[in-house]
């Protein structure tokens, strides 16, 4: 099975670096699924686009952003992917660019383990019919179209009530983006290993501002209540649906993990430091 070669086509180094992949791997008697020109995020996003068959992994050249957008449609399959930073943070990433010839060494030799990571989905309920579904690797965000607007919500844990709030959104993350938007917003850092699913409301009144960790078969609601509001839902910062008043967001845990890459075993609060500190 070969490598399937996937980039960001907004970035021409990208590209550029994959080209070299490509011929690095066939040079190195390792076979590439599909065009050795690869594919990029855009492609993947098109309705006619058929994923080559028998691929053993993906490497996808770019940034978080390109990550997340290639897990969301390579999970469902079962395709293991491996990140090349060509971002600024890449904490999402397997390899930096300076590793990637050793990296492409691994992968063609075996000498890799696959993470299992969670992944949220989230359907989108009106009148009571299911209007839109989602998945998502860090989170599912729900905040106002407006500048500085606070949204009025409703949360619920497996049909219990937690609170009404009135904030300038909410964030259902998992233990992964637990260290993206989450954790800007007070949540906490959750190791990947764990599952659950981290409810952090954003700037909220005082009473239930705080995180809320719920086990991994707990279906969390969120029912749209604020007459006035504008709100909206994103996944991963990038699908983004238009919410009116009591829509109801039902969101559980997804039945297809992301596969992601591990080159080199790490500590985790070590590449914490190393790729979030870099970022500032």
């Amino acid at each position: 099975m070969g490598q399937l070669l996937i980039y960001n086509g907004n970035n021409a180094k990208a590209h550029v670096l994959l080209r070299e992949a490509a011929r690095y791997i066939l040079a190195s008697g390792g076979e590439i699924s599909g065009s050795a020109e690869g594919y990029s995020i855009d492609d993947l996003q098109r309705e006619d686009f058929c994923f080559p068959s028998a691929c053993s992994n993906a490497l996808i050249f770019g940034g978080d952003g390109t990550i997340l957008a290639a897990v969301r449609h390579l999970a469902p399959l079962g395709i293991p992917v491996c990140g090349v930073n060509m971002g600024r943070v890449g904490f999402l990433s397997s390899l930096e660019k300076e590793e990637l010839l050793p990296g492409i060494d691994s992968l063609l030799q075996g000498n890799y383990t696959v993470e299992s990571r969670m992944m949220i989905h989230c359907r989108v309920q009106r009148a009571g019919q299911i209007v839109a579904e989602y998945e998502a690797f860090n989170d599912f965000v729900v905040r106002s179209g407006e500048l500085s607007r606070a949204i009025s919500y409703s949360l619920f844990i497996d049909q219990q009530k937690v609170n009404d709030y009135m904030a300038d959104g909410i964030i259902v993350s998992t233990p992964t983006g637990s260290t993206g938007y989450s954790l800007s917003a007070g949540g906490p850092i959750v190791q990947n290993d764990i599952r659950i699913l981290l409810i952090t409301p954003v700037c909220a009144q005082p009473f239930f501002s705080c995180s809320i960790v719920a086990s991994p078969e707990s279906k969390v609601e969120i029912l749209c209540s604020g007459e006035a509001d504008r709100p909206s839902l994103t996944a991963d910062g990038q699908s983004c649906f238009s919410l009116q008043l009591h829509d109801r967001l039902l969101l559980s845990v997804a039945k297809q993990p992301a596969a992601i890459v591990s080159i080199r075993p790490e500590n985790y609060f070590a590449r914490i430091r190393k790729k979030l500190y870099r970022s500032r």
